[in-house]
């Protein structure tokens, strides 16, 4: 029986870790589109490798995962009110 949690346990996690990944290259496949086609024209920015892109989707991933346990934001909730309120 414990062995059978194990397991389950270890594909939770693996799993996890799989779903991770493909939201990373996903996300980074959006990115590089999304970039190549807009930044070079708009700004004269350097067109981005598929490489820069999955650093940068890395990056983004850490710094929301750092802002969301530093509780950014959490020191005003409670201060704004309704905007009904009189």
């Amino acid at each position: 029986m414990h062995r059978e949690k194990r397991n389950s346990n270890i594909h939770s996690v693996l799993s996890g870790i799989g779903l991770a990944a493909l939201a990373v290259v996903l996300g980074a496949v959006v990115l590089h589109f999304a970039w190549n086609m807009a930044m070079p024209d708009l700004f004269g920015a350097a067109k981005m490798s598929f490489k820069n892109a999955v650093g940068l989707m890395v990056l983004l991933s850490l710094a929301g995962a750092a802002v969301g346990r530093l509780g950014v934001g959490r020191s005003f909730r409670g201060r704004i009110g309704p905007a009904n309120e009189e």
